[in-house]
């Protein structure tokens, strides 16, 4: 079993960047699914292993990481279990403003279950690799297969770029760098920096262990590593992967990798600051290593990459009003946050008009992403957890005293410092095949320095749990989470092979399918949102082809149009913040003219809508806001001209008509224009004085 999920684990590590860093469903599905194999036969195996003890326990690892661990589980359930409305109130009252019947802290759930997923899952990795990598063997081996995946990867970006050839496998990318078989490169970059803070370790680790023995001068140093062939083979592989890796990460022109990269390598001197030689030593093929590196990239063309240090270009701009909108968003989530997920579907209302008709999922900063989602108590349950696992790894790095060891130990502090100046300008954090690195990272330097020199085998302080007591639970909440985990992320992947809700740009899928493909996405994973909202749209479709020539089309009409308010009005439950839902509603609400209790039911929850659309909508689509700005105008014809309500709703037509042609680009605001003063025109015929006030409005154009 614990060799099965070794291989298991190893096979996750080679696959994970090969699908353009598994960042889309049909990739992390498979990933999360091994993972959890190899926990479930892991589970099995820690209780074969307590058999022989007094009474039948558990055997289970005791790691440093497990107190972040269980603080960010317990906090992800918190935000998404159902909760008393005045606990919510209290915690989070904008969740209640934005749905006075939440009954949770996070507005929108499905996307806190989906990150509750993946912290489960990546927390499982953790501990099945940590435990699998019982001696020196299966720890060099396994930094042997990631150095390996690391450098193809690397040369398969390189000589697609030498050839011109600007694809990752059979999908176009965007931008002539290189970035291997990610479609980011400041993602591919990442996982080639994090390879080479491997592989320098690694690389060092073994010249440590196997010249602590003597005092020998360098040039003795050198015979004897040329001398000996397995180990001069060895020091010539990583070498090869680093200089792959090295290139990869120079040709892709990630700033932030490279500077992440150069903040962290300078914690893998801290074992050498008592040897002024090895110091000395260890700077001198570094500056060797790196100046290969660069002159090779310019051998190849490619002298670009130190050219935008000096730039400010639009890249670093738009990650710079992320991050200050994005403080916007906490300010107003301050205490538990918008929800782990919720950062796509909340940040649109506060969005800059700098970037109109663009959808961002993240901040390009994932430690104010988290302290969006999380608010102040996520942010600090997480960063309580941290300090917590890296001072226990400072204590048991103090206390090693095998060179291999020790070197290795350093591995797992220079990847936190990494990961936390990267993450300062991107969102790694949310790429898997970047995670599942970092995460091994951490498990091999934790790993090595609990190897046991004598026998080459890792000893790790375990719990003995009885299982007729505390083991019994712990068992059996470990077997919940595996089969919840697995079980959610398969239903997710098999509603979205039915209908495409999350952003795919590798796969041709249709953006509308038949209704009764969404009624199978919604039976798999009925929380989703987005599925309420394309089976809507898919009726509406259905009933624009529906010619009322008689009682029964009226009567079809009139059941698809309750039908479709419904489907609205759950998708509006399930997920509050989307201004396109709620513009949809309400002119759904309209379409009830004929009902006697229109004017006192059906028009205020329409005004309602619209209000709440007109306020989430920001200034992200300039359509959206027409949209909303033609409701208006038609809201208007149902008061007396010249009359307050007449004014109200004349001021709010103008005001969403003038962002939307504002917002629009130069080459189209013709067309938006004629379309605004079309509508206004059909409505108010001749030159009303509607027509006049929107005209001026919108600055006489």
């Amino acid at each position: 079993m614990d060799r099965a999920a070794f291989i298991l684990i190893l096979a996750v590590l080679v696959l994970s960047p090969l699908p353009f860093g598994s960042v889309h469903t049909y990739a992390y599905t498979l990933l999360f699914v091994l993972i959890l194999a190899a926990s479930l036969l892991l589970l099995a195996h820690n209780l074969l292993e307590g058999r022989g003890s007094r009474p039948f326990s558990i055997k289970l690892p005791d790691t440093p990481f497990s107190p972040l661990f269980l603080l960010m589980l317990i906090f992800l359930i918190i935000q998404i279990v159902p909760l008393p409305g005045f606990l919510i109130g209290l915690l989070n009252p904008e969740a209640i403003a934005l749905n006075p019947d939440v009954s949770s802290l996070a507005p929108y759930v499905h996307p806190v279950r989906l990150s509750l997923v993946r912290w489960i899952v990546y927390g499982f990795f953790f501990y099945a690799l940590l435990q699998t990598l019982n001696s020196r063997k299966r720890i060099e081996l396994t930094l042997i297969i990631i150095l390996l995946s690391a450098a193809i990867n690397s040369l398969y970006g390189i000589y697609g770029f030498y050839l011109g050839a600007n694809r990752v496998w059979w999908v176009t990318k965007l931008g002539q760098t290189v970035s291997g078989t990610f479609l980011n490169r400041n993602h591919f970059g990442a996982f080639m920096a994090l390879a080479i803070l491997l592989g320098v370790t690694y690389l060092f680790a073994i010249g440590r262990q196997r010249d602590s023995g003597g005092h020998l001068t360098w040039r003795q140093q050198l015979i004897r590593s040329l001398t000996n062939e397995q180990l001069f083979g060895k020091r010539i592989f990583i070498a090869s992967c680093v200089l792959a890796a090295g290139l990869g990460l120079i040709l892709s022109a990630s700033r932030g990798a490279i500077l992440a990269l150069a903040v962290s390598l300078p914690a893998f001197l801290v074992p050498y600051f008592q040897n002024k030689k090895q110091r000395r030593r260890i700077l001198l093929i570094g500056l060797a290593l790196a100046a290969v590196i660069a002159g090779a990239s310019q051998l190849i063309g490619k002298d670009d990459t130190w050219k935008r240090f000096g730039e400010t270009d639009a890249p670093m701009a738009s990650r710079v009003r992320y991050t200050s909108q994005s403080i916007k968003l906490f300010a107003d989530y301050p205490l538990t946050g918008v929800g782990f997920g919720n950062f796509q579907y909340a940040f649109p209302r506060y969005q800059s008009p700098e970037d109109t008709r663009q959808f961002i999922e993240h901040a390009h900063n994932d430690w104010v992403q988290l302290l969006a989602e999380g608010g102040l108590a996520g942010f600090s349950l997480f960063l309580a957890g941290a300090i917590f696992y890296i001072r226990a790894l400072l204590r048991q790095w103090r206390v090693q005293r095998d060179p291999f060891a020790r070197t290795m130990g350093t591995l797992s502090l220079t990847a936190i410092i990494y990961m936390a100046v990267h993450s300062l300008f991107d969102f790694n954090l949310h790429v898997p095949a970047n995670v599942l690195l970092f995460i091994a990272m951490q498990a091999i330097g934790l790993a090595a320095m609990r190897i046991r020199e004598r026998r080459s085998r890792t000893r790790y302080p375990y719990w003995l749990l009885p299982l007729k007591g505390r083991g019994g639970i712990v068992s059996g909440l470990l077997l919940v989470l595996i089969l919840w985990a697995g079980g959610t992320a398969i239903r997710h992947f098999a509603a979205e092979t039915y209908c495409n809700s999350v952003l795919n740009t590798t796969l041709k899928r249709d953006p509308a399918p038949p209704s009764k493909d969404i009624q199978e996405a919604i039976a798999w994973d009925g929380g989703n949102s987005a599925y309420w909202f394309k089976l809507a749209g898919s009726f509406q479709e259905q009933r624009k082809e529906i010619k009322p020539t008689n009682e029964f089309d009226i009567r079809q009409q009139e059941v698809l149009t309750l039908v479709i308010r419904n489907l609205l009005e759950q998708a509006i439950r399930l997920n509050p913040f989307s201004a396109a839902y709620l513009e949809t509603l309400g002119w759904e609400y309209t379409s009830m003219w004929r009902a006697p209790d229109f004017e006192e039911k059906w028009l205020p929850r329409a005004d309602q809508a619209m209000e709440k659309a007109e306020l989430l909508a920001g200034d992200t689509f300039p359509k959206l806001l027409l949209d909303i700005g033609n409701y208006w105008i038609y809201r208007s014809k149902r008061s007396p001209e010249g009359e307050e309500d007449w004014q109200h709703f004349a001021d709010k037509a103008a005001h969403d008509y003038s962002r939307s042609y504002l917002l629009e680009e130069n080459d189209k605001k013709k067309e938006i224009y004629s379309s605004i003063m079309h509508y206004v025109t059909t409505m108010y015929p001749g030159d009303s004085l509607m027509s006049r006030k929107i005209r001026e409005g919108l600055g006489e154009r």
